[in-house]
């Protein structure tokens, strides 16, 4: 019997799920129904697309095919041109737009200055929303559809989202030389500027230094204010008075703006657009 070419918008969001999750168990989480319900739709798509989409290598975990890879591309695209105009159909001119926002710390304190005064005047018709994390937990967040929007400082990513250069940011070597006794602070694991520092104590320290972990720029900026320590940070969050030495270009890093491929409405990517408009323009 030929595939059937009756396949509903529900088998294209559920192939869409456990592509993203590569679980079985989590996109059915993500859709609010049973693990069961999504093995049988998955299975009833494969019998009307005549392909194998994915192979389970455990009961859960799902890996994809090239068919199925091939599938996700075009059920990303059909889904978005489905919702688009259900959207502009069902819209309300008094509906509130929701937006999340995440921003890595150094994004946080240099770029979310321009974003608000890029949309300063449309905040009174969403629900806009601002948080702080580092670069692998923005990208958990946005592929799990917990945010729209997230500026990080590392190109991390997976198929399930998409990333956009937006600029360079130019890292320096900031607090005083204490020789054998100099105090390093870093970063928490998964933070953007965490490689950097990992790479410079691997290529040029010639020791292993004694070192305290912050999980905020904020920590690491007060205690070189007070002359302690040193640390690897952005040059634009350097505080005042704090010696800072050039660093070579391999400690150039870029942000990058990183969004889910499904999950958003017209008016939400339109706003994608308007702050990653604002920010790429002042930081290249």
């Amino acid at each position: 019997m030929p595939p059937s070419e009756d396949i509903s918008m529900q088998l294209l969001t559920t192939h869409i799920a456990v592509y993203e999750t590569a679980e079985f168990t989590a996109a059915a989480s993500r859709l609010h129904v049973a693990q069961s319900t999504v093995s049988k739709r998955i299975a009833l798509l494969e019998r009307r697309i005549g392909a194998r989409l994915f192979v389970r290598r455990t009961s859960d975990d799902a890996v994809a095919t090239r068919a199925g890879r091939d599938l996700y591309d075009s059920a990303v695209r059909i889904v978005r041109l489905w919702s688009d105009t259900r959207f502009r159909m069902q819209r309300r001119r008094q509906g509130v737009t929701s937006f999340c926002l995440l921003m890595s710390h150094t994004a946080s304190t240099t770029l979310l200055p321009r974003v608000i005064t890029a949309i300063q005047d449309l905040l009174d018709t969403m629900d806009f929303t601002v948080h702080t994390m580092n670069s692998d937990a923005i990208v958990s967040a946005i592929e799990r559809k917990q945010a729209q929007l997230g500026i990080i400082e590392k190109p991390v990513g997976t198929d399930a989202v998409s990333l956009r250069m937006l600029g360079e940011d130019h890292l320096v070597l900031a607090g005083r030389d204490a020789g054998d006794r100099t105090l390093w602070l870093v970063r928490e694991p998964g933070s953007g500027v965490r490689y950097y520092t990992d790479l410079y104590q691997r290529t040029i320290a010639t020791s292993r230094p004694a070192t305290v972990e912050l999980d905020s720029n904020d920590k690491i900026c007060a205690l070189l204010a007070h002359g302690i320590g040193r640390s690897i940070v952005s040059r634009d969050i350097v505080p005042p008075g704090v010696p800072v030495r050039s660093l070579p270009n391999a400690f150039t890093r870029h942000f990058y703006a990183v969004t889910a491929q499904t999950g958003l409405d017209p008016d939400q990517r339109g706003l994608c657009d308007d702050i990653i408009e604002a920010v790429a323009p002042s930081t290249l």
